[in-house]
């Protein structure tokens, strides 16, 4: 099984946007994943410093034997990686705690993501047993 994401990047469009006074990359790929979408897109984004994903007519995921397979476009403003991206395939590591989960069996690619285990592995423990964020003074 995949412990990473396998990203091909298809096309990569620039435009020049005025608010950023810089361009920014449209780029369309397929990539194969063993996450489900919500955590895929979360670990694109990250790994593009707060990548968009542009809603398409093409944009699929779809089960492929043991991964999934998504389809999009992504906006993204610049980056160290945005700007050194180019066409063809591109491995992405997945974080910490979701690669642990993977590579021992925990992860289950067909639940929903919950928005706390989100926040968890991004954050990591920054709220009480009760849910109260932890403010040290």
């Amino acid at each position: 099984m995949r412990c990473d994401i396998l990203m091909n990047v298809e096309k990569i469009e620039c435009a020049y946007d005025k608010s950023l006074d810089d361009d920014v990359l449209f780029i369309s790929f397929v990539c194969e994943t063993p996450l489900n979408e919500t955590d895929t897109c979360e670990i694109l984004a990250r790994h593009f410093d707060d990548g968009y994903f542009e809603e398409t007519e093409d944009d699929t995921f779809t089960r492929k034997n043991d991964v999934y397979e998504m389809r999009g476009k992504m906006r993204l403003e610049p980056s160290y990686e945005s700007k050194s991206l180019t066409v063809g395939k591109v491995i992405i590591p997945v974080t910490e705690p979701l690669l642990s989960e993977l590579t021992s069996g925990n992860y289950d690619g067909e639940a929903e993501t919950d928005i706390s285990e989100l926040v968890q592995r991004q954050l990591g423990d920054l709220f009480d047993e009760k849910g109260k964020l932890i403010i040290h003074k």
